[in-house]
């Protein structure tokens, strides 16, 4: 998979497309490492997470709910 840099503009339609089916989706943030994420629905995907979703044909709003739903219920599990 081709890093973020080498591929902006699939990352821009990606969450311009989320945003569009009713998702909300964050403006850009940086970790402190320099990671790139979005929060979508409340949660963070990273660039290289919404990626690789994109890649694999899976970033879509119903899987996008589907993650951040097992993510709640994973923060939930573990106390946080």
């Amino acid at each position: 998979m081709k890093e973020y840099f080498n591929r902006p503009q699939d990352v821009i339609n990606a969450v311009r497309s989320l945003g569009r089916s009713g998702l909300s989706v964050s403006l850009p943030d940086l970790r402190a490492n320099g990671e790139m994420f979005f929060r979508i629905e409340g949660r963070e995907l990273s660039v290289l997470q919404i990626l690789k979703l994109l890649d694999e044909h899976r970033l879509n709003p119903k899987m996008i709910r589907e993650f951040t739903a097992q993510q709640r219920v994973a923060a939930v599990g573990c106390g946080a």
